[in-house]
């Protein structure tokens, strides 16, 4: 069985360790074969939708759904996928990267020794 290449990437680290600079550098070079980039998926961002500041924490379930939602779409169009946030507790990561419901993710660790 072959398996499918790898589409989505999630960065984890603490705020200002540089995973938003990671993921712009790493974006164009994990295009899909139009040569469309990846797409960068930003907590910061979709809680600025939510809650009108990327500051605001709001529900994580609320957030949650939301990035659920649109890797799975991203994924399911064939367009390789950053994630970029903290995810500072464990289930959340585990939520997106390590359930049979969502697309299978790489730790920033792994991309980031393969850049090296």
């Amino acid at each position: 069985m072959t398996q499918l290449p790898l589409r989505c990437h999630l960065l984890i680290g603490p705020p200002g360790s540089g995973k938003t600079i990671l993921a712009r550098q790493l974006a164009p070079l994990l295009q899909r074969e139009s040569g469309e980039p990846a797409l960068v998926l930003s907590t910061d961002a979709i809680r600025a939708e939510l809650f009108g500041d990327a500051v605001v924490q709001g529900p994580w379930e609320e957030i949650r759904a939301v990035l659920l939602q649109r890797l799975n779409s991203a994924v399911a169009d064939g367009r390789p996928v950053i994630v970029d946030a903290t995810h500072a507790r464990r289930p959340w990561r585990l939520g997106i990267g390590g359930s049979k419901s969502t697309p299978r993710c790489s730790s920033s660790r792994q991309a980031s020794r393969s850049l090296a």
